[in-house]
């Protein structure tokens, strides 16, 4: 009985028709597992459902695929974020997430995609899987106080503008204000979402669906030059959770563009979310961070990747230093019976280092700084 599960098809949910077949299915295992509010889930299956991808079993699971386009070390991809992964009650403890998620990455690794995301619920649901948490929730309580808002700046000095009004600008002005954002965004950073047209226009309609808005703010007048940041927030009850906060680094305290907005208010402000990061396809992935690996001393490093999961990505790999880049080769592959012979507790001062791909993705990602990923479906 139990092999006859585990040869179930999982079916990938892309098309118009499925996705109406299936909608109703994942509507009400959507509502099972995760009990958002009803406008939430009305944004979610109006808005990015029809233009995602879901992998599932049957109707007994399911894992969501958002795609996002990004930048990563200057160069852009569309990287997959996972969401929504959910198993019927009924079916829990059978397999079907990890069937799921071997499915759905072994699809993004035919698109030579670096790496993929999430945020998750727990992060011991994914540990085992080879994600990695590189970024921690961090949400802190800012009293919006008329005194503190004076020393900041005072209301009259900034004029708010909500997306909506931006959207009834001409393309040449929106297009400016993303580029600064952008640039904000780019120049403290190597890996983070582009802030374009799409993006904001699904974060208006997450944000509006939770009784809140996305704001600029601008010096003077709303002009592009005038900016000096943007954030977004939700209501819970009477309390605006503030997320998104991007300033100008003019501006040495964000929440000089906060306090004014919000004053008499207390505001919780959501400066982090804690994200996963799962190696997809490793020579891509090398090739884009091996500047991190391969240090400026070292002209040659040798690496063994080990990937329990994805056993493609297991191999040996040759980096070396050629100018400003680094060159990855391919040398031999590990077989898949080999793989615990020859996982070691090695560090990066070895010659050649052994590291499963959870451990590739700490070493790169040790320093926070670098990612710049905001809350958003």
């Amino acid at each position: 009985m139990t092999e006859a599960k585990e040869r179930e098809p999982i079916i990938l949910v892309e098309h118009k028709r499925q996705k109406s077949e299936y909608e109703m299915t994942f509507r009400d295992l959507w509502k099972r597992c995760f009990q958002d509010p009803e406008a939430y889930e009305e944004f979610y299956f109006d808005t990015v459902y029809p233009e995602n991808l879901v992998y599932t079993l049957s109707g007994k699971g399911m894992l969501h695929v958002n795609s996002y386009r990004c930048q990563v070390m200057g160069e852009e991809y569309h990287l997959p974020y996972i969401v929504g992964v959910a198993t019927n009650k009924k079916y829990r403890r059978q397999g079907i997430m990890k069937s799921l998620l071997c499915r759905a990455m072994q699809d993004m690794r035919e698109e030579k995609l670096p790496f993929a995301y999430l945020m998750p619920a727990k992060v011991e649901y994914y540990s085992p899987f080879g994600f990695y948490p590189v970024t921690a929730k961090q949400e802190r309580h800012v009293l919006c106080e008329i005194s503190k808002g004076k020393e900041l700046s005072s209301k009259a000095d900034f004029q708010y503008v909500s997306y909506s009004e931006v959207r009834t600008w001409d393309d040449k002005q929106q297009q400016e204000l993303f580029r600064q954002i952008d640039g904000w965004i780019s120049s403290r950073n190597q890996v983070y979402a582009c802030h374009d047209a799409a993006y904001y226009d699904l974060l208006l309609k997450e944000k509006q669906c939770q009784d809140g808005d996305v704001l600029f703010a601008f010096v003077n007048e709303d002009t592009t030059p005038n900016l000096c940041g943007v954030f977004a927030y939700v209501m819970d009850e009477t309390t605006p959770y503030v997320e998104q906060v991007l300033c100008k680094e003019s501006l040495l305290d964000s929440d000089c563009v906060l306090v004014p907005y919000f004053a008499g208010k207390e505001i919780v402000v959501m400066d982090s979310y804690c994200y996963m990061f799962r190696v997809i396809d490793v020579e891509t992935f090398l090739e884009l961070f091996g500047s991190f690996i391969c240090s400026k001393e070292q002209e040659e490093k040798t690496l063994c990747v080990v990937d329990e999961w994805l056993p493609e990505n297991c191999g040996q790999f040759r980096l070396r230093r050629a100018d400003d880049t680094v060159i990855v080769a391919r040398t031999d592959s590990i077989r898949k019976r080999e793989e615990q012979s020859l996982r070691r507790d090695y560090t990066l001062k070895c010659d050649c280092v052994t590291m499963t791909v959870a451990e590739l993705i700490s070493y790169v990602f040790e320093e926070k700084e670098r990612i710049y990923f905001a809350e958003i479906v």
